[in-house]
């Protein structure tokens, strides 16, 4: 309940509030994957994925071969197509960044 509300001349049946749904990689996220476990993204172009501890290896659709990269690399994901990040070993540390 709000007391003492100022709407500016406006009643509180004539304010719409509308809320944005934000993408679903929006937020930052930082994952610990096991050996053999996998992470899918969709429509993620434009995302990074930054490895922080271990070996990760990325198939990007359209892309022939897969990227490798270890601890202090990063990978931007180009389309919109299935993303697989794999974990090359337990307890590996992967941040994503929109």
């Amino acid at each position: 309940m709000i007391e003492n509300a100022d709407c500016y001349g406006y009643s509180l049946r004539d304010v719409r509030l509308f809320r944005v749904t934000a993408p679903a990689y929006a937020v930052p996220m930082v994952l610990r994957l096991n050996h053999n476990d996998f992470l899918r993204l969709r429509g993620a172009r434009g995302v990074a994925i930054e490895v922080m501890d271990g070996r990760v290896w990325i198939t990007e659709d359209g892309f022939r071969a897969d990227s490798f990269l270890g601890a202090g690399a990063c990978y931007r994901i180009c389309g919109d197509g299935l993303v697989l990040v794999g974990a090359e070993k337990d307890d590996t540390d992967i941040r994503v960044l929109a």
